[in-house]
């Protein structure tokens, strides 16, 4: 029965949904098992249904005349950064592996000493925000503020006074031997909302190191207040969050996607109301839907604790890809991950903002980033 349905689909592609797969999504799938029992007849059986899938997307491609165009990286490892907050400590933090979240509670949360090259036990980034009262007596000022810790070897890099120079924005923190851990200031988030347009933009200011230019760069994430997800656009490549609840819906969400956008894709960055977005969105024509664009990095809280382990709450995780493999520590993270997982730790606030508030925001009582 199986081969007939198989000999009318080929005759008839048009009986099925045409779908162009991009091999970067099994990337993420991680948790999918393996059959090693498959003989020689299931082979068989899984060439054919690959020869129909292909016969579909050439009937497609060929009707349209267009082919799928993505600016998504290539990937060569995953780094699975853990988000955690410390029990009556302030703010959370990203660690750069969970071998260095398990070293960080080994040394009693210490992060005063650093013993290896990798500097395991370090997050990298650490992320508070202003108090409530001040955020709504001052709409400029910014909704969240994001640390970056860095280690470096003295008898290496040679710019290290230029880049590392301690003042209000950078200080040092751990030091031995030739080994330095330097804590800077590395992002500021802003909020603006415009009434008329119902559009929402985050701006996120980076200062990559502590040059005496402080090397900034600015990258926006967009959004509209009735809209699911929200847009970025970063070294031209096109960014979606998809899954997020909009600042509308009273509920948040625990997993979203950081997708690539095709180029013949609709981003909110590019439209400035919500009904031109809309517009834009009827008149496209895309070969895919977002759910099949490469992923990027997903978020899940779903291995969040309740009780506390070592005085350590682990809230969420942040998997994201990278174009090299990963260290487990301090050593070589990519400015790439750094900008996207600053992104993640605040939409991870906003979400629990609304339906989390005492248990997974940052250690104490949350409240909506309405500012």
């Amino acid at each position: 029965m199986k081969r007939f349905t198989r000999l009318v689909k080929r005759k008839h592609p048009l009986l099925e949904v045409s779908v162009v797969k991009d091999p970067l999504d099994s990337d993420l799938q991680l948790t999918e098992g393996v059959d090693d029992d498959n003989d020689d007849d299931d082979n068989v059986e899984k060439d054919d249904e690959a020869d129909e899938a292909d016969d579909a997307n050439d009937h497609a491609n060929a009707g349209n005349g267009l082919e799928v165009r993505n600016k998504c990286p290539h990937f060569e490892d995953q780094r699975d950064v853990p988000f955690v907050s410390v029990v009556m400590g302030n703010g959370l933090f990203a660690f750069p592996s969970d071998d260095a979240l398990k070293a960080f509670r080994l040394n009693h949360r210490r992060l005063d000493t650093v013993s290896d090259e990798e500097a395991l036990g370090f997050p990298f980034l650490h992320a508070t925000r202003p108090g409530f009262l001040k955020s709504m007596t001052s709409h400029s000022a910014p909704v969240m503020k994001i640390q970056r810790y860095a280690v470096v070897d003295i008898g290496v890099d040679t710019e290290v006074e230029d880049h590392y120079c301690e003042n209000e924005h950078c200080r040092q923190v751990a030091a031995s031997g030739n080994l330095r851990v330097f804590c800077l200031d590395f992002c500021q988030v802003f909020q603006h909302m415009d009434s008329t347009t119902s559009q929402v933009e985050y701006r996120f200011v980076f200062s990559i190191d502590n040059k005496s230019d402080h090397n900034r760069f600015t990258v926006r994430l967009s959004a509209h207040v009735m809209q699911r997800n929200c847009d970025a656009i970063m070294d031209g490549i096109r960014l979606r969050w998809h899954g997020t609840s909009g600042l509308s819906f009273l509920t948040g969400t625990g997993e979203f996607q950081l997708r690539v956008l095709d180029d013949d894709m609709p981003s909110f960055a590019d439209y400035a109301t919500e009904s031109e977005y809309n517009k834009a969105c009827t008149h496209a024509h895309p070969l895919r839907t977002v759910s099949q664009l490469p992923v990027w990095g997903s978020y899940s809280d779903k291995r969040r604790s309740i009780v506390p382990k070592k005085r350590t709450f682990h809230r969420a995780d942040f998997h994201i890809q990278e174009k090299a493999l990963c260290g487990k520590g301090l050593r070589n993270i990519p400015r790439d991950t750094l900008v996207l997982t600053s992104m993640c730790l605040f939409l991870h606030e906003i979400e629990c903002s609304k339906d989390k508030r005492s248990s997974t925001s940052f250690g104490g009582p949350g409240f909506p980033m309405m500012v």
